[in-house]
């Protein structure tokens, strides 16, 4: 049992994806069923504490539930529909409002991130599995965006795009491979809502646009122009089991990077985020989104940089525009 265990916990670290990439395992290292959760609705308590177990076990057993319903969409749907390139939407507008007190910032995007859920068994045991990552919502009826690696298929390990930070070739096993089931979100009030279809997606660039089975969601505006070098930012993400997590910093540089498909240019900021925290919205003091939280890239310094006796001296953390999200987005047609 024990040696099983240690397989589990081997093969759920594998699906862990370099830098923020990673989707993280709702119950790490374990395949025993996930506990109970203590009663309630709301995921952030009155006195603004939020409960980590409660809600990775909320989040698992209601996709399981959704999955056994028939009420989610298979994955291998999903990633079929990953090859959209562009869609209709009407956004709301950005600028609208004046600089906000982080306090009230926060509030106001914690109402439009979305904790992004992805069902899986991993193969060695009867249990339901999840991932979770980050993901905002740009439309009321329904649209949000997150990374194109947080829905794209496990045996594609896409996380910095084009090639992730870190990642390391596949090892051949033998070990069984885990079975993907489909995606959902659930937002700060615990209620769940299954990812319906992609609408546009591009991997070169992290994006995936998204259609929830739901509505009456509270959008985020994109803010076309890029954030000034210097100007405050913020972002609300789920780092490792860490939800609705505020932090916040400035836009640091603007950089073109081979590994990172090498055509556009990517926002570095100071924020903090980690594993989990793919999707999330980078905005501005206003609220508009400026960017999405896609990659990290840690500077090593020593006798070996990549190995033993090196030392970390700084993490740069790539983000995606806002303005390349509205690339594959274009007005609905007139009436």
């Amino acid at each position: 049992m024990q040696r099983e265990r240690i397989r589990c916990l081997m093969l759920l670290s594998a699906l862990l994806f370099a830098g923020c990439r990673a989707p993280q395992p709702a119950v790490p290292g374990r395949c025993e069923p996930a506990p109970v959760p203590a009663p309630g609705t709301a995921l952030i308590k009155a006195d603004l504490s939020v409960n980590p177990e409660e809600v990775r076990t909320r989040l698992t057993n209601g996709l399981a539930k959704l999955h056994a319903d028939g009420k989610l969409v298979p994955a291998s749907e999903i990633a079929k529909q990953l090859s959209r390139r562009s869609c209709a939407l009407a956004l709301p507008p950005a600028g609208g409002s004046g600089a906000l007190e982080l306090p009230a910032l926060y509030r106001q995007s914690r109402k439009s991130v979305m904790i992004v859920g992805g069902i899986f068994k991993c193969g060695r045991c009867s249990n339901m599995h999840c991932s979770t990552a980050s993901g905002y919502m740009i439309t009321a009826d329904g649209v949000m965006v997150t990374n194109y690696h947080v829905v794209a298929p496990m045996k594609e390990p896409a996380g910095k795009p084009g090639e992730p930070t870190g990642a390391k070739p596949a090892v051949k096993s033998a070990a069984p491979k885990p079975e993907q089931l489909g995606f959902g979100v659930m937002d700060m009030e615990g209620r769940l809502y299954g990812v319906k279809e992609v609408l546009a997606a591009d991997k070169a660039t992290d994006i995936a646009i998204v259609r929830l089975d739901g509505s009456g969601f509270s959008p985020l505006a994109l803010q076309a122009q890029p954030a000034d070098i210097g100007s405050a930012v913020s972002i609300v993400s789920h780092p490792q089991d860490n939800f609705f997590v505020l932090s916040t910093g400035i836009v640091t540089e603007y950089v073109v990077r081979r590994e990172m498909g090498g055509a556009s240019s990517w926002m570095c900021v100071s924020a903090e985020y980690g594993v989990g925290s793919s999707g999330a919205p980078v905005t501005n003091l206003r609220g508009d989104v400026v960017g999405m939280v896609s990659a990290t890239r840690t500077i090593m310094a020593g006798a070996d940089s990549q190995h033993a006796g090196s030392s970390s001296q700084m993490v740069l953390r790539y983000c995606v525009p806002a303005s390349l999200i509205l690339k594959l987005i274009t007005p609905p047609a007139k009436p």
